[in-house]
C-alpha cells in the first residue's frame, strides 16, 4: 500500500520546497505525476528508481507557474491573491495512489496570522492620481469590507464576500475628489473592525516617481521618491539573430534608466525602504506599472539628525525590436 507520511500546508513558500514523503509495503519503481487540479494537465513526472519511501518536492515544477502582475488604475477593488493547485499523482507496477491537494501562491515566506499585512504602517502619505495596495490576510472564509471616507464626505464601500484566501486591496486616488486631504480606510472582516488606514494627501512634486516593489511575505508596497537625479535612454548595441522561422534578423535593446531619491526619511521608513533593493519583483507605478530592476542604492544619513534619504539607480520601460 502507498502511504503519504508528509504533506505540504496551504501556502507553503515555493522557495522552501513543497515536499510529499511516501511510504510502500514493498520495494517497486515508482512514476510520480504533478498535476495542475485546475487544467487537470500533467505539467512534470519523477521517476523514482527501486525504492520503498520517497520525498518529492515539487517545487521546482511549479516555480514560475504562478505570476504577480500589479493591478493598473481602474478603480477600487479587492481582488484574490493569484494561487494554484496541485497534486501528485504515485503509480507503482502494484497500485496508485493520489495526494490531497496544495495550494500555494507566490509568497517567499508563511503569511503572516494577522489580518492586514505591510511593513509602511498604517499613517501614510500620498498624492492625487497615486495608488496603493494593502494585502489582508483573513484566516477563514470571510466576507471582507472596506469604506472608504475622505475628509470633503465622499464615500465609497467596497465588499468581497467570502474569501478564505489572501486578497490584494487596490487603492485608486482618482475615484476621489482633487481636492481631498485625508482618507480613512476601515477595514472590516465579518463585520469587525480589523484596522484603519489613513492617508494625507500631498502635492506631488515635478519629476518625482511612485516605485512599487514586492516583500517576501506577498505585500505590495509603494513609495513616491521625491525628485529624479538623471535619467537617460540606453540603448544596446544591435545585434543579429536567428527567427523561428529561420530568417536572420536584427535586435534592438533599450531600456530607461533613472537616478530617484527621497525626501528625508525617518528611522523606521528608512528601514522599509532599504527592502526595495532585495526585493523580488519592482514596478514603477504607471496607468500600467511597469517593471523595473533596481541597480544600486545609496543611504545617506544627515549630519546630527536621524533623517536618512535615500537614492536608487533603477532600469525600467525595457523593449526589444526585431528589424
Amino acid at each position: 500500500m502507498i502511504r503519504f507520511t508528509a504533506q505540504p500546508t496551504r501556502f507553503t513558500p515555493i522557495n522552501e520546497g513543497v515536499i510529499y514523503k511516501v511510504e510502500m509495503e514493498e520495494w517497486a519503481e515508482m512514476r510520480v505525476e504533478i498535476i495542475d487540479q485546475a487544467e487537470e494537465q500533467i505539467i512534470g513526472v519523477k521517476n523514482i528508481p527501486y525504492t520503498e519511501q520517497a520525498t518529492i518536492d515539487i517545487a521546482p515544477y511549479i516555480v514560475g507557474r504562478i505570476e504577480l502582475e500589479p493591478m493598473p488604475a481602474d478603480g477600487n477593488t479587492i481582488a484574490p491573491y493569484p494561487t494554484a493547485t496541485y497534486y501528485i499523482r504515485v503509480t507503482t507496477p502494484y497500485e496508485q495512489a493520489t495526494s490531497d491537494p496544495v495550494t500555494v501562491s507566490i509568497n517567499l515566506e508563511p503569511f503572516k496570522s494577522v489580518p492586514i499585512q505591510t511593513i509602511l504602517g498604517n499613517n501614510r502619505i500620498i498624492s492625487f492620481g497615486e495608488q496603493d495596495d494593502i494585502l489582508l490576510t483573513p484566516a477563514a472564509a470571510t466576507e471582507i469590507d472596506v469604506q472608504m471616507i475622505s475628509d470633503l464626505g465622499e464615500s465609497l464601500t467596497i465588499t468581497a464576500p467570502a474569501i478564505d484566501a489572501p486578497a490584494l486591496l487596490h487603492i485608486d486616488t482618482t475615484a476621489f475628489n482633487e481636492a481631498t486631504k485625508t482618507l480613512n480606510l476601515h477595514i472590516r472582516f465579518n463585520g469587525e473592525l480589523k484596522g484603519i488606514m489613513h492617508y494625507n494627501f500631498v502635492a506631488r512634486h515635478k519629476g518625482s516617481k511612485r516605485v512599487m516593489w514586492l516583500m517576501p511575505n506577498g505585500s505590495i508596497e509603494h513609495h513616491t521618491f521625491a525628485a529624479t537625479i538623471s535619467e537617460q535612454s540606453v540603448v544596446n548595441r544591435q545585434r543579429l539573430c536567428t527567427t523561428a522561422d529561420g530568417a536572420r534578423a536584427r535586435v534592438t535593446e533599450s531600456f530607461e534608466r533613472a537616478t530617484i531619491r527621497s525626501a528625508a526619511l525617518g528611522e523606521e521608513l528608512t528601514r522599509a525602504l532599504m527592502t526595495i533593493i532585495s526585493a523580488p519583483r519592482v514596478w514603477i507605478e504607471g496607468q500600467m506599472p511597469t517593471s523595473a530592476q533596481v541597480t544600486d542604492q545609496i543611504l545617506e544619513i544627515a549630519p546630527y539628525t536621524d533623517a536618512g534619504v535615500i537614492t536608487l539607480n533603477i532600469d525600467y520601460n525595457h523593449k526589444t525590436i526585431t528589424l
